[in-house]
């Protein structure tokens, strides 16, 4: 039986469908559908991860001193430089 190569995508498309259903964590859905790493993610889960990351450091952190102040800033400067966009402008 030969199958062509867009039958192929849809089986595998269906396939992986069905094991993301069975995740039963959100968090790990949205890693299993994004790739497990940030730099396979696709840009708009890049960004929704950045800003998740960006509110719970301002959090911890709303007054941006010291050590781990000094860091968020850096952070946020690598955020703006690499991922334009992804971070309000008064970050």
């Amino acid at each position: 039986m030969k199958i062509t190569k867009q039958q192929l995508k849809q089986i595998i498309k269906e396939e992986l469908e069905k094991v993301m259903e069975t995740v039963p964590n959100p968090e790990f859905r949205g890693r299993a559908q994004a790739g497990h790493s940030f730099e396979h993610a696709s840009d708009a889960e890049k960004c929704k991860r950045i800003k998740a990351k960006y509110e719970e450091e301002k959090k911890k952190n709303p007054t941006s001193y010291g050590v781990e102040g000094d860091q968020f800033e850096m952070w946020i400067a690598s955020v703006k430089r690499n991922h334009p966009g992804c971070l309000p402008d008064d970050a």
